[in-house]
């Protein structure tokens, strides 16, 4: 996924099991764990981390939103 300015970047939720993550909460421990890195490097945290929600089907009659986070790819 690309944002506005062409920066890269791709949605927690959609990796977290190939990362080794079964439950979302251990994701967003890690994420907040990574952010402090962030900050005490002098980095500004919104320019790799944005939050963004999205709907997920539950039925064929029922969406739920839900909050997930787009991490940036780095090279």
């Amino acid at each position: 996924m690309k944002s506005e300015v062409g920066v890269e970047f791709c949605p927690a939720r959609d990796i977290q099991h190939r990362l080794g993550y079964a439950e979302w909460r251990d994701v967003q421990n890690v994420i907040a764990k990574v952010k402090t890195t962030c900050e005490v490097a002098g980095q500004v945290v919104h320019d790799h981390f944005a939050y963004v929600g999205k709907m997920v089907e539950l039925s064929a009659i029922r969406r739920r939103d839900i909050n997930d986070i787009m991490l940036k790819k780095s090279v």
